[in-house]
């Protein structure tokens, strides 16, 4: 037995040359469970001899850690220990570091895993833990998940296990897993001899070269020029395999892609051709690049690029203000935007390759353009001057009313000659409707539903400022209702016209068809003609009828 105890830590601190270029953990478990034996010798027991008798044989060229769990209380998931951390060994500090693990709780083995990785900075550095372990995770983490994520994110993590008289499946499962996860060796040891075959073969695994389909960490940055800082983040960088054999040279469909994250974005892939893609905005860049056994890569993207960030101003120096749209063009294609972007906040950022573009902020029948030129590497902030102001109309039926829901509201513009040129029209809504406008002089108009009644205004927009302009539409509401003997009866239509100076029918206001016997229409104040059809060939019955302004006046045209 005592050969077996001697081999065992004679395969763990081998200083083989494969073996001694690599920065190694191991992670015992000094769990509760320890205590139990193999051949009858408490594994514990085990690990405490066979490191006394090969520290003395120990090559110092070589660096080794310690982590322990469950060694100092009771059922405390917590109770994870960097007993030794990755260093030149001192035989003394070592053997008296094992002897002191006495096995008392739980097995933290995600969290220990995860431990042992931060110490060998996995995230920068080849990193190697050996983890020993007679049983499965008692404190909730995944160790499955936990072993993907550090060999995902490491640069090359690899975790090697070896299981000491695991008896329940799933305890072996998890410890599979994580060899698995990582591209590590499993082996499981039911007794001493299997315990120093799994070990021998644990440290071949260790020492031998990468397996040639092993996933390398590929890590890619992003760059505006070759001597610009990383950037922060770029939308998508996405990987692509070269074909072989009968296609060989050409691009298959995108194997991995990510959105760039702040620095560098990295991916696990096997060895082989690629083509490594980065998009953002308007700016896409391609580089090849080749993969072989065992080499992390790390590629910079150099992107020939700028930032350039557009602010929509009302007047110049003055604070953004909200568009509905800005925009980049090329300038050989005005037609569409190469990018465009909501401008509710009144600023966008955009990433564009060098050269020369067209920018413009809009809103409404407003816009600001003008030609940038910019320099790979360089970042330009523009500001659009809109010199415009906002209007804000509404519509009331009378004097000191609620607004009142109208068809459109108009807007022409006042020309120099006097004449008016429609700049724009919208349907009107229930509340407040407003415009941007370029400053000068215009004229607002409102159109009531159905179009029978019409106002106006003149209006003086200035640079960053907001006119509101209440229009009134000195109106009522007439309700109409056709009877016959009594009852309410269909008609083909129903007539709105004016009084002419004879105070008779005068031009039509407007119609409504009858069939349902009621119908109602905006009307303008004072006396106006209406008129119900009947259905057939009967005569119009006309009834004239006082409008007030803001009110509804129900009547009732009495048919023959």
């Amino acid at each position: 037995m005592r050969f077996v105890y001697t081999l065992f830590l004679y395969l763990l601190l081998l200083p083989s040359t494969g073996f001694a270029a690599k920065d190694i953990i191991l992670v015992l478990d000094a769990s509760g469970s320890m205590w139990g034996q193999i051949e009858g010798t408490a594994k514990i027991s085990i690990a405490r001899d066979v490191v006394d008798e090969m520290l003395v044989d120990w090559s110092h060229d070589n660096e080794l850690g310690l982590i322990a769990y469950g060694h100092r209380r009771e059922g405390d998931c917590n109770d994870i220990q960097v007993v030794l951390p990755v260093a030149p060994l001192d035989p003394d500090q070592f053997s008296i570091a094992v002897r002191g693990l006495q096995p008392k709780g739980k097995t933290p083995l995600s969290a220990s895993i995860k431990i042992a990785a931060e110490q060998l900075n996995y995230i920068d550095q080849q990193a190697t833990v050996i983890l020993v372990s007679d049983g499965k995770e008692t404190c909730g983490l995944n160790p499955c998940e936990v072993a993907s994520e550090l060999f995902n994110f490491g640069l090359d993590f690899t975790a090697h296990v070896v299981g000491f008289d695991v008896t329940e499946q799933s305890g072996l499962s998890q410890l599979q897993c994580i060899a698995a996860n990582t591209g590590g060796s499993f082996y499981q040891a039911a007794n001493a001899i299997e315990l120093k075959q799994a070990l021998v073969s644990t440290l071949e695994s260790v020492d031998a070269p990468p397996e040639p389909d092993r996933p390398v960490t590929l890590s890619v940055t992003t760059r505006l020029t070759a001597d610009a800082a990383e950037l922060e983040g770029i939308e998508w960088i996405k990987i692509y395999p070269v074909n072989s054999g009968e296609e060989a040279n050409t691009i298959g469909k995108p194997i991995e892609q990510q959105l760039g994250g702040a620095g560098e974005t990295r991916f696990k892939l096997p060895p082989g051709d690629y083509l490594i893609e980065a998009m953002q905005d308007a700016v896409t860049v391609s580089q090849p690049i080749t993969i072989k056994p065992g080499e992390a890569r790390s590629v910079d993207i150099i992107l020939n690029a700028a930032h350039l960030t557009l602010t929509a101003l009302a007047v110049p120096d003055g604070k953004p203000v909200s568009v509905e749209w800005l925009k980049v063009y090329n300038l050989d294609n005005r037609s569409k935007s190469l990018l465009q972007a909501l401008g509710s906040g009144g600023t966008a950022d955009f990433l564009v390759p060098a050269g020369e573009y067209l920018v413009e902020a809009s809103r409404g029948v407003v816009a600001a353009n003008e030609i940038v030129r910019l320099s790979a590497g360089e970042t330009l902030n523009k500001g659009l001057v809109l010199n415009s102001g906002v209007l804000n109309v509404s519509a009331v039926m009378a004097p000191g009313g609620s607004p009142v829901t109208v068809e459109w509201f108009y807007i022409y513009q006042l020309q120099p000659d006097g004449a008016e040129k429609q700049v724009t029209r919208v349907l009107g809504g229930s509340g407040t409707t407003q415009f941007t406008l370029g400053v000068g002089d215009y004229i607002v108009e409102a159109v009531s539903r159905g179009g029978t009644v019409r106002t106006r205004n003149t209006v003086t927009i200035v640079a960053d400022d907001a006119i509101d302009q209440t229009l009134n539409m000195n109106m009522g509401i007439v309700e109409i209702r056709a009877e016959k003997a009594g009852q309410i009866t269909g008609v083909d239509w129903f007539y709105a016209h004016e009084v002419n100076a004879e105070d008779e029918v005068g031009p039509r206001l407007g119609s409504a068809l009858g069939g349902s016997g009621t119908a109602s229409f905006f009307l303008p104040a004072g006396q106006q003609y209406i008129g119900a059809k009947p259905r057939g060939p009967g005569q119009t019955q006309w009834l004239p009828v006082e409008i007030t302004a803001g009110e509804t006046t129900p009547t009732t045209i009495q048919l023959p």
